[in-house]
């Protein structure tokens, strides 16, 4: 069991395993339907389609190719999503708007939805601090060198001015602009301040990964869109090769490796079987959650995770209040990494949170 989120997860376990069976759970029924259309053009569409698609984020022809072609392997509601959405994938253009925002007028899949508004307000956060233009050479850094020298000698001093760092502390702008609910962010400011939590997710990012080639979460983040040098698996030629062999026409639709969920985790978890499950992946979202909220989650979770499976979450506490809950229903938790204040080593390539558990079934 995964979060659906954007699908990416979903597709890279799948892209490096064969037979297994992915239950994708999303509250957001617009993350299934963005899934189901990468799924639908799995099976479809050619390479060079595909990657404008979800690589640029952009087809212009995006509404022929969906009636055309996509609508056969689509369900009725997410047939119906993305039409009534095409301007994803083929935004209209204003000459007089690109004339007057530039390059933040910029539109494509990525810009799209509650997360392209937060990338556009960041963006012009960025120039705002006279960062901007120096965010975009990042992405083209052609050594680790040459990218830890752009964030130390011009963005860093900047990004962590006095007035960024009293809006980094300030709990409603970090919900507004990058989403941190007030639960998880009162668990990482109890461990220390959020400017602090900044710096040691930012600096092991700059100093340690190629925003170039490599990392392409921060690539996405600043280029807003991917490249051939710097993208998910399943959007390379040989990863797509392989999703479309498995998820092809061909594939049995008895057993389909992809199972979506519109709902809770709980909700979803309450619908299995004892012992269905022998992975869950639940992120960070148990941050979010009151001690009740947990208790529930974690009970299902001890009936359906089968003997010897396990649970795998990331926290934005090195020490979450909530392994306590797992031990009590059942688990063994190990900590898998925690990050350390001012480490420059990542615990992965976004490095966004400050622990990463597995909690095993007894």
């Amino acid at each position: 069991m995964v979060i659906t989120s954007a699908g990416d997860n979903a597709l890279a376990y799948a892209a490096h395993q064969s037979g297994l069976k992915i239950h994708c759970v999303d509250m957001n029924p617009c993350q299934n339907h963005l899934l189901e259309l990468k799924l639908a053009a799995l099976r479809s569409l050619d390479y060079s389609t595909f990657w404008r698609m979800f690589g640029l984020g952009r087809l212009p022809e995006f509404a022929l190719t969906l009636d055309s072609t996509l609508s056969a392997e689509l369900s009725s509601s997410a047939y119906q999503y993305w039409r009534q959405n095409t301007h994803a994938f083929a935004p209209r253009q204003s000459s007089l708007a690109d004339m007057v925002l530039g390059d933040l007028n910029h539109r494509n899949l990525y810009t799209t939805g509650y997360s392209g508004v937060a990338l556009r307000c960041l963006r012009v956060i960025a120039k705002a601090f006279g960062i901007h233009q120096v965010t975009q050479k990042l992405v083209t850094a052609a050594t680790l060198a040459r990218q830890g020298a752009l964030w130390r000698d011009k963005i860093r001093g900047r990004l962590f001015s006095a007035f960024a760092i009293r809006l980094l502390d300030n709990p409603v702008a970090m919900w507004q602009l990058m989403g941190v609910p007030i639960n998880q962010w009162n668990m990482l400011r109890s461990e220390g301040s959020m400017s602090q939590y900044v710096r040691d997710t930012l600096d092991p990012v700059f100093y340690s990964t190629s925003c170039a080639k490599g990392n392409y979460f921060y690539h996405l983040l600043f280029a807003r869109q991917y490249s051939p040098d710097c993208c998910p698996d399943y959007l390379t030629k040989d990863g797509f090769a392989r999703l479309q062999k498995m998820v092809g026409r061909s594939a049995s639709a008895a057993s389909p490796t992809f199972h979506l969920h519109t709902a809770t985790l709980l909700d979803t978890l309450n619908g299995m079987r004892d012992g269905e499950l022998n992975k869950a992946v639940i992120m960070d979202h148990m941050d979010w959650f009151s001690p009740e909220d947990a208790d529930s989650e974690v009970v299902a979770l001890a009936r359906v995770v089968r003997k010897a499976g396990f649970v795998l979450w990331r926290s934005a506490a090195r020490i979450p209040w909530y392994i306590a809950v797992f031990e009590k229903h059942g688990f063994v938790v190990e900590a898998l990494d925690i990050r350390q204040p001012n480490s420059m080593v990542p615990l992965d390539r976004v490095n966004m949170y400050a622990s990463l558990y597995k909690a095993t079934r007894l």
